[in-house]
């Protein structure tokens, strides 16, 4: 993937704030959930995790309609603001075990919008789903890292889950920077909008060769408990288990919001999702349509043989 940064020093500040939020997940996690010694008595951070989302909502409510009386491409754009806020509740609903996991959407929100400041500070590239991509990628480096090393005495599988929030959290901000702006026309940069398609499809089709190659040293589910970390060895190979626990991927687990239960996306179904959203989030540039259109011609262009 080609990236050409617009600030770079921006981009640094990207990777050190999501560098320390990575590294500082647990210490971060004990602030919330752990009682803290104020003037006015003990506080408990987590107690108040809706009024920090409904404050977050209400700014952002405010926001989005201060752009929308002031910006550009009103209907796509509150189509898409749609789009993001179910997914955002059907997440919570459905895939979030507790209130506070909430933090992934801000979290990510302000990588989201750094991200695309330093790479586009004009915003007269719309790279919404480079930007995406970029980000998605950083949130399953994040989650990789706490079930391998950080968290991984707590951690009992590969949460495709907190991949799928890291993702919509990014999203948030792209949306937030890009939205109510006016898109590039159909005709700019087509050609150099195809690039970063064809080099998608080369990732997805080489990340499925890995795979394949590695199938034997990689097991979605456990058959027993596994070791912290994911690894063990058997009949003289090391294994890597996305499980630690059985029957944990692919199960509805009673959570404690009172709400009934979230579901624990597997592999399959896990990867399904971010492919989807991403690549139905990435249609918000609508070069995106065209730039396959203009692929698939060119492959069923007949050729003209000269006389």
């Amino acid at each position: 993937m080609n990236i050409k940064f617009s600030k770079p020093l921006i981009f640094i500040v990207a990777i050190i704030y999501w560098a320390f939020c990575s590294q500082y997940h647990i210490v971060i996690t004990e602030i919330l959930t752990d009682w803290m010694e104020t003037p006015w008595g003990k506080f408990l951070p987590r107690e108040y995790v809706y009024h920090f989302a409904g404050f977050l909502s209400l700014v952002l409510i405010v926001f989005i309609f201060i752009r929308f009386v002031k910006g550009k491409e009103r209907k796509k754009t509150f189509v898409f603001w749609l789009y993001v806020i179910i997914s955002v509740l059907l997440s919570y609903r459905y895939l979030i075990t507790a209130p506070i996991e909430i933090v992934h959407f801000p979290q990510y929100a302000i990588l989201g919008i750094l991200l695309s400041k330093s790479l586009d500070q004009e915003k007269d590239k719309f790279l919404i789903l480079k930007i995406l991509l970029i980000g998605t990628f950083l949130g399953v480096v994040d989650e990789t890292y706490q079930y391998l090393y950080l968290t991984k005495t707590s951690s009992h599988y590969l949460d495709f889950n907190d991949f799928f929030l890291n993702q919509v959290g990014a999203s948030i901000g792209i949306l937030i920077y890009y939205g109510f702006s006016r898109e590039p026309k159909i005709d700019e940069n087509i050609k150099k909008f195809t690039i970063p398609i064809k080099t998608l499809l080369i990732v997805i089709v080489g990340i499925t060769i890995i795979f394949s190659l590695l199938s034997s040293n990689i097991n979605f589910r456990a058959t027993h408990e596994i070791e912290p970390g994911g690894f063990s060895e058997k009949d003289g190979k090391t294994i890597f288990y996305l499980e630690r626990i059985p029957e944990k991927f692919g199960n509805w687990v009673l959570d404690d919001k009172e709400t009934g239960y979230f579901y624990i996306l597997d592999p399959i179904l896990g990867i399904l999702f971010l492919l989807c959203y991403g690549l139905l989030f990435g249609t918000y540039d609508r070069r995106f349509y065209y730039s396959f259109i203009e692929v698939i011609m060119k492959q069923n262009k007949p050729i003209i043989k000269k006389e």
